[in-house]
């Protein structure tokens, strides 16, 4: 992976020192790519480049070009199916300098224009700059893996990798959208395209921008997850997943540098791992964080598969105290920001892995695509009651006698019809009376759930739970998953990859009907086996992998809430100027944070809050170029953290 950042610009002319403002931009970026620089000058714009080397190490530095020069191209991610490219496009006369996935891509373009894009394997934010026709083309891979940032301003777009290299640009105003902060503390992100900085845009996963000098930039989607209108009911064909999924693995253990896997102890993390041992990499290495509440049993199990493989294997301890230390430091490499819990433990195993291996196997993307969320299944007793006729659902008798909150059977009456408010619900931090205080105080707030609707609304005709798997793996995992692997990955200067988003392997996951993927009506599961098709692939496991229940990425904010951060807490929130006391209701956020048993109650929405209150801190009010050495007592004089 590496960084990009440039200003381009079609009328008005070049900004006033724009080769000053690049250089700002891509050194605010630079651990995205410590290894080389690069810089492309047209006489329309100008690009900067940062290149963290994983393949040719000696003369893949980018930009490459064709070979006249007239393209050029800077690659941020990975080619996976470069060398069969390469092969077409010498029987077809083109010549390399070099053995860079990168350098097929201008070629690439020569032969199929803009539409080389459908040709690529991999995950990539793209910069294509065509001198003769005076274009420039800014594209992101099929389903989000890398970001892409970008603002329109007086005639002038400033783009990059990351938010903070807009901001360095200084051509941007550092200005919150106050009308995003509902989504954000109710989602823990920001829904794209939009950010948490007015007028700042995230391009869309399988979409590019076409910037020609006659006019505005022209957005395209080139590519949309397909919807089938009706998923196979049929029983899944398990060598074709083996298959996809054993291919991916092994494109994506292709480096020039050493290799790891990010191992939970899980089955997601531990089938990679099952994978990647029958490449036979001699520098594979397995990475595990624990925290002093991990259960003992993720540990045990995640060494009992490096045992089984007889693959070294690293278990990171981390403890409560890092965090406060490392609170502000953790949101500037966060960037956007995203309030996942995850990213801390994430960052941590990332820093880790940085001394041994430069590229990361995650396990990103299978709980979406193969259910293993634990809101994808409904008990008996929700099951019967979203069966029942509306009438008898309305009844006062039959809510009294299965005792769930109001919100929770509101949702489950619509479920034959749609999974969509069922799915809001469990994808919330905000509960109903929070969100209507929020929206009683932030006028003109986004509906917090707007993405997810259209996402809902687009494939209405399917199954309730493939219109669940669907919803999220078009929304969720590139507004929270994927930039949380990205960002921490990056901070590390290291390059995550996630297998189970080989585009080819999602389109086949999501032809499968969604209860065969809990092991509806066949041998392995019962129905309500979350990934029942994973557990089918993972015979030569650990069997206490398989019988292990979904843990996720270690979360200890309910411990630092315990500890010192929860003392600091309730002074950060209401120190004079903060983000918090400025645009939150006070007597909403003091019952948010009146004892600890409410703190640990509302931790998702205190958690959102102080991510949200230190990324304003560090973006909007200060100008870093680089992450700050001070912790959240240095940050925030006034919460007298002991």
């Amino acid at each position: 992976m590496c960084g990009l950042a440039g200003i381009a610009w079609w009328q008005g002319g070049a900004p006033e020192g724009v080769e000053t403002r690049v250089e700002r931009m891509a050194r605010s970026i630079r651990h995205r790519g410590p290894d080389s620089d690069g810089w492309i000058e047209a006489d329309f714009a100008r690009i900067a480049f940062k290149r963290l080397s994983i393949i040719d190490l000696a003369t893949g530095d980018q930009p490459v070009s064709n070979e006249s020069g007239s393209v050029q191209v800077f690659l941020n991610g990975e080619i996976y199916n470069h060398l069969e490219l390469r092969g077409e496009l010498e029987r077809r006369g083109h010549q390399f300098r070099s053995r860079s996935d990168a350098e097929i891509l201008p070629h690439l373009y020569e032969e199929h224009g803009i539409g080389f894009l459908s040709h690529l394997n991999g995950m990539f934010a793209i910069c294509l700059c065509d001198h003769e026709r005076r274009k420039l083309f800014l594209c992101r891979d099929r389903l989000g893996i890398k970001p892409f940032f970008y603002a329109e301003r007086a005639g002038r777009l400033v783009f990059g990798s990351e938010l903070k290299s807009i901001l360095a640009s200084g051509l941007v105003e550092r200005e919150l959208d106050e009308s995003r902060i509902l989504a954000f503390l109710n989602s823990f992100t920001c829904p794209a395209p939009h950010t948490m900085v007015r007028g700042v845009k995230k391009l869309l996963p399988g979409e590019f921008l076409e910037v020609g000098f006659d006019g505005a930039p022209r957005l395209t989607r080139y590519y949309r997850l397909p919807i089938p209108e009706h998923t196979s009911t049929g029983a899944p064909d398990l060598e074709e997943l083996d298959s996809l999924l054993e291919d991916s693995v092994r494109r994506q253990l292709v480096a020039d540098v050493p290799v790891g896997v990010s191992l939970s102890g899980g089955l997601d993390s531990s089938l990679l791992t099952l994978y990647a041992a029958r490449q036979e990499r001699s520098d594979l290495r397995l990475f595990t964080i624990s925290f002093p509440s991990t259960p003992v049993e993720e540990i045990e199990n995640a060494r009992a598969v490096a045992a089984r493989f007889e693959i070294e294997h690293v278990v990171l301890s981390a403890t409560t105290d890092d965090f406060l230390a490392h609170a502000p430091r953790m949101v500037w490499f966060n960037d956007e920001p995203v309030a996942d819990p995850a990213y801390y433990s994430a960052m941590k195993v990332a820093e880790a892995a940085s001394a041994e291996v430069k590229v990361l196997l995650s396990g990103t993307g299978a709980d979406e695509l193969f259910a293993g969320y634990g809101h994808y299944t409904l008990t008996r007793k929700k099951e019967l009651f979203a069966a029942l006729p509306s009438f008898v659902q309305r009844s006062s008798l039959v809510r009294g006698l299965v005792r769930r909150p109001t919100e929770e059977l509101d949702a489950l009456c619509s479920y034959g019809r749609s999974s969509f408010a069922w799915h809001a619900l469990a994808m919330s931090s905000l509960t109903p009376a929070d969100r209507r205080t929020l929206e009683a105080h932030l006028p003109g707030s986004q509906d917090p759930h707007e993405s997810l609707r259209a996402a809902f609304a687009s494939n209405g005709s399917v199954h309730p739970l493939d219109q669940q798997l669907y919803a999220d793996t078009v929304t969720y995992l590139p507004d929270q998953l994927l930039p949380v692997l990205d960002r921490s990955t990056m901070s590390a200067s290291i390059e995550g990859r996630v297998p189970y988003l080989d585009h080819r392997l999602c389109e086949a996951a999501l032809r499968i009907h969604g209860p065969y993927k809990l092991g509806a009506g066949v041998r392995f599961g019962s129905g309500r086996t979350p990934k029942a098709l994973l557990r089918a692939l993972a015979g030569e496991l650990p069997p206490e992998v398989l019988r292990r229940k979904k843990v996720g990425f270690p979360n200890a904010v309910v411990e630092w809430l315990d500890s010192g951060l929860g003392e600091c807490l309730p002074r950060i929130l209401a120190a004079r100027g903060s983000f918090a006391a400025e645009y939150l209701p006070g007597p909403w956020l003091s019952g948010l944070v009146r004892s600890r048993e409410s703190m640990r109650a509302n931790w998702r929405v205190l958690y959102s809050i102080l991510v949200l209150q230190i990324w304003f801190e560090l973006f909007l009010r200060l100008d870093l170029e680089e992450a700050p050495a001070v912790g959240l007592q240095e940050l925030f004089p006034e919460s007298s953290i002991g």
